[in-house]
Formats: C-alpha cells, structure tokens, sequence
C-alpha cells in the first residue's frame, strides 16, 4: 500500500500548485485511503484540509469514518463523526452507517444503539445497512433482547 513517500509527494505537488487543493482532490485522496484501509493517512489527509483552507464536506467525512470503520479504529471513526457534527457538516445515512458499524466490529454495542437512536432523533432514515450493523452489535455482545425491543419500537 502506498505509504508516506506517496503522500509526501503529493503534498509537495498540492503546495507547489501542480495540484489544485479543494474538497474534490482531498476528497478523491481521503477515499482511495478508505479502500486502502490507510486509516492514519485518511486522518492526516483530513487535517491537512485546514492547511489548506479547504473545508471538509460530508463526503470527505465519510471516507475518513469509512477508513477508520475498515481499520476497526472505533472510536476514531466515533470521534470524527462528532467532529462532523460539530463542524455543522451534514450527517447522512452513511455517516451513521460507517460509524454503528465501526462500533459493531468493536463490539461497542451500547455506542452502536445510541447512534441508531440518534439516527432516528435526527430523522435519518435507517436502512437495511443501519439496521444490519445495530443487530450484529447487539447479537455479538449477547444482548438480542435489545434488537426484540427495537423491532417492537
């Protein structure tokens, strides 16, 4: 996998102006991370943003939770979504999605029902995927009575 040399040199093309800086090349960088399960570099690539004065949008958000979720770095991925809140970035289905299924691999199960609830209080509509991620967390940790009550909610 493409390691710091990869990355360094396409800082130095970004700061020399080879590369334009923007949310579409970080975005594309922050992705291929994902898929590459490159979590760390994902997470420098995202702090570089501010570097550059670019901000992060949802999408660029989700490859760094994606990247983190896919290298069971849980609460990474956990505190980048409250980054993305905070931020005031729009959290979709994929942000829930990525983050529950962060916490399912983790064996977080409470963590993975309080983002589904917060799903729901949010009014984002929970799909298959979300749904999934939160019965896996729960059947995991032994506790199947939690995913009876959801069912019946």
């Amino acid at each position: 996998s493409p390691g710091p040399p990869f990355f360094a040199s396409n800082h130095l093309k970004m700061s020399s102006g080879k590369v334009e800086s923007n949310t579409i090349t970080f975005s594309a960088a922050i992705s291929s991370c994902e898929k590459l399960g490159e979590w760390e570099h994902a997470l420098q690539l995202l702090g570089m943003m501010a570097q550059y004065m670019v901000e992060p949008n949802t999408i660029v958000f989700n490859a760094g939770i994606g990247a983190c979720e896919k290298g069971s770095m849980w609460d990474k991925a956990s505190q980048l979504f409250v980054e993305m809140e905070q931020s005031k970035v729009e959290v979709d289905v994929i942000s829930f999605n990525a983050t529950i299924s962060a916490c399912e691999k983790a064996r977080k199960w409470e963590e993975a029902l309080q983002l589904f609830r917060l799903a729901a209080r949010s009014n984002v509509v929970a799909n298959a995927i979300t749904f999934n991620a939160v019965f896996s967390a729960c059947e995991k940790a032994g506790e199947w009575q939690k995913v009876v009550h959801l069912l019946c909610a």
